[in-house]
């Protein structure tokens, strides 16, 4: 009788269980770092700082082609937001969406990171400087 807890077949769930979760960890990845390139690209648009020298524009640059290139789709999406939640491995991963969100609070209202500063505190200027200007912009 086959058994899924041991031998070849449990062997063969475990190594596709890896698969699988090494895909939707890459994808994820992807869309965080496409979703910070489009942030980042907006804010410093918007600020009116040059894109050619921002470390946060050049660490990203590329990552809504990755994600393009990987055949991202709602569908796709959700499936891997379903299989995440389920994986003991994936449910406990640090979500970069929420660390840069809390943080954002400690540049609201302040300029642009010093040069040098990493890619991911740019990503966090960005959140906090759009929507200050979501703020801003919104009727009273």
């Amino acid at each position: 009788m086959l058994s899924l807890t041991r031998g070849r077949v449990a062997r063969r769930l475990r190594v596709l269980t890896e698969i699988a979760r090494d895909r939707v960890r890459s994808r994820i990845g992807a869309r965080q770092d496409a979703a910070a390139l489009e942030s980042i690209r907006e804010a410093v648009t918007a600020a009116g700082l040059d894109p050619e020298s921002n470390p946060g524009l050049h660490y990203f640059r590329g990552a809504d082609l990755v994600l393009a290139r990987r055949g991202d789709s709602p569908q796709q999406q959700q499936a891997d937001a379903a299989f995440a939640a389920h994986d003991p491995v994936l449910a406990s991963r640090e979500n970069r969406f929420a660390r840069a969100a809390a943080r954002a609070l400690e540049f609201v209202g302040r300029g642009p990171p010093e040069p040098g500063s990493s890619p991911f505190n740019w990503y966090v200027w960005s959140l906090a400087f759009r929507s200050g200007n979501a703020l801003a912009a919104a009727p009273a």
